[in-house]
């Protein structure tokens, strides 16, 4: 069994609901292509927020350096968090999740 699908498991087995009238115990195994897909929807449909996608929601015409961050722009000075914090890494600081998560 791949990670993927490990994870896939995981994810139905702690969520415990039912995928198109099919209960989750079992589903999983009994149709792991269908249990991706339903588990693929479901991340798409429920995006992680995070300090990036929200201020691109923002000022959508803002420009980005080559790795995708606004340009000139950290999310200690905008006060996003805390400068101990800060190990001047702009992408790891911009995707991170912002708390409450999803949209």
């Amino acid at each position: 069994m791949g990670y993927v699908n490990l994870a896939v498991l995981t994810v139905l087995y702690v969520a415990q609901i039912t995928i198109k009238g099919y209960h989750v115990q079992g589903f999983e195994i009994n149709y792991s292509k269908k249990a991706v897909k339903a588990v693929q929807e479901w991340s798409d449909a429920h995006p992680q927020r995070t300090y990036l996608s929200e201020f691109l929601k923002n000022y959508p015409n803002a420009p980005l350096d080559d790795y995708g961050t606004p340009k000139g722009v950290c999310p200690h000075t905008l006060g996003l968090m805390n400068i101990d914090d800060c190990d001047d890494n702009c992408i790891k600081c911009w995707n991170q999740p912002i708390e409450g998560g999803e949209k």
